[in-house]
């Protein structure tokens, strides 16, 4: 769950609206070579969803 306390400029920029409560998703993926531990590369990918509307209506 996650709770935002003011509006994400995000949400409101793409859809004019947002909500307080959504559900949030949150995907990391890292990479590296083993000779070079010391380094690695980083994704990650933040979402929040109304989870097709079970806590409010769809984004």
């Amino acid at each position: 769950m996650s709770y935002a306390f003011d509006d994400p400029y995000f949400e409101v920029d793409a859809h004019d609206t947002s909500n307080k409560w959504l559900v949030y998703i949150m995907v990391e993926l890292t990479a590296f070579l083993p000779r070079h531990p010391q380094w690695s590369l980083v994704a990650r990918v933040h979402h929040r969803s109304a989870a097709y509307g079970t806590f409010e209506d769809d984004l």
